[in-house]
C-alpha cells in the first residue's frame, strides 16, 4: 500500500500513468531534438509532462506550475508545482533504463511534497514534509554508515562548461575521501537512492528545481541533509549546487569540500 495523503492520492496515479506513456515509447522515442542549452527533448517528454500538468490544473487550480518543457504555465503566490515528465532523457534516448518521472510542490519557496517514479522498476518514492519518505508502504531512512570511504556517491553536472569544470574539480578532490562514485544522469532518481540508503550521497552542480526538488525532500524526510557547497539550505531560488547526504556523512563532506576549496574554480 502506498503512502496516502491529499497530494499523494491525487498525483500518484497520474505520475504512474505518465510512466506508462514513457514505457510505451521506450526504445522508439521518435525524433530527438536538441534544445538551445544542449540538452535533448522528445515528444515523449512533452506528452508525459502535459499529462501531469493537466491533472494538477484539475486538482489544484489555484496552484502555480513550473514545468521543464512548458516553462511557467500558471502562477501561484504560495504554492507552486515543478514538473519533469522525463528526468534522464539522454539515457532514455540511448536505451539506457535509468530515468524517472518526478514532480514536487513548493510552499513559499520550500519543497513540501514530492514524487519520484522509476517506470522500469515500478518503484514509487514519495515524501511529504513532516510525514517521512516512503517506498511503497516502507518508510525509508538514509544509510547508517559513518565512514565516507565505505560508501559510493553519485556525481552530477549542469549544462555550462563552468558547472562541468566545478564538478570535475570536486570529483577529483574527493576521490581519495570516498569509497567510489557513479554518474547516473537522473538526478531525481539518484536522490531517491540516497533516501533509500543505496547511495551515500549526491554531489552535483547547476540543477533546476524540477530535476531535484522531489529528491531533496525525499533525502530530508529520510533523515538526511541537503545544502549547497557553502552550507546554505535548499530553496526554490538556490543556485542549483547540491550536497545531499546523511546527517553523519554530510558534515564530513562539507568540511572537506570547504577546507580544500573544491567548489572554487
Amino acid at each position: 500500500m502506498l503512502y496516502r495523503s491529499v497530494y499523494a492520492d491525487a498525483l500518484t496515479p497520474v505520475v504512474r500513468e505518465a510512466g506508462a506513456i514513457i514505457l510505451g515509447h521506450f526504445k522508439d522515442p521518435g525524433r530527438v531534438r536538441e534544445k538551445t542549452d544542449k540538452t535533448v527533448v522528445t515528444a515523449v517528454d512533452e506528452m508525459a509532462e502535459r499529462h501531469i500538468v493537466q491533472a494538477i490544473k484539475q486538482y489544484f487550480p489555484n496552484h502555480g506550475i513550473l514545468a521543464e518543457e512548458g516553462g511557467r504555465i500558471s502562477k501561484g503566490k504560495e504554492f507552486c508545482w515543478v514538473v519533469d515528465g522525463l528526468d534522464g532523457t539522454r539515457n532514455y534516448t540511448w536505451n539506457i533504463p535509468i530515468f524517472s518521472v518526478t514532480t514536487a510542490l513548493f510552499e513559499n519557496g520550500k519543497p513540501v511534497f514530492g514524487i519520484v517514479y522509476a517506470p522500469i522498476t515500478g518503484e514509487m518514492f514519495i515524501a511529504e514534509h513532516g510525514s517521512g519518505a516512503w517506498l511503497g508502504d516502507n518508510r525509508m531512512t538514509v544509510s547508517e554508515q559513518t565512514n565516507t570511504g565505505k560508501m559510493h556517491f553519485s556525481f552530477g553536472y549542469g549544462k555550462s562548461s563552468h558547472s562541468r569544470g566545478k564538478s570535475a574539480r570536486i570529483l577529483s578532490g574527493l576521490s581519495s575521501f570516498i569509497g567510489g562514485y557513479r554518474i547516473y544522469v537522473s538526478m531525481a532518481l539518484e536522490l531517491a537512492y540516497v533516501a533509500a540508503g543505496r547511495l551515500g550521497g549526491v554531489i552535483a552542480t547547476e540543477n533546476s528545481p524540477w530535476d531535484c526538488a522531489a529528491g531533496i525532500l525525499l533525502v530530508q524526510e529520510a533523515g538526511g541533509i541537503v545544502t549547497d557547497f557553502k552550507g546554505n539550505q535548499y530553496t526554490m531560488d538556490s543556485s542549483g549546487d547540491i550536497l545531499a547526504s546523511t546527517s553523519v556523512l554530510h558534515p564530513q563532506l562539507l568540511d572537506y569540500i570547504q577546507r580544500h576549496k573544491l567548489y572554487i574554480l
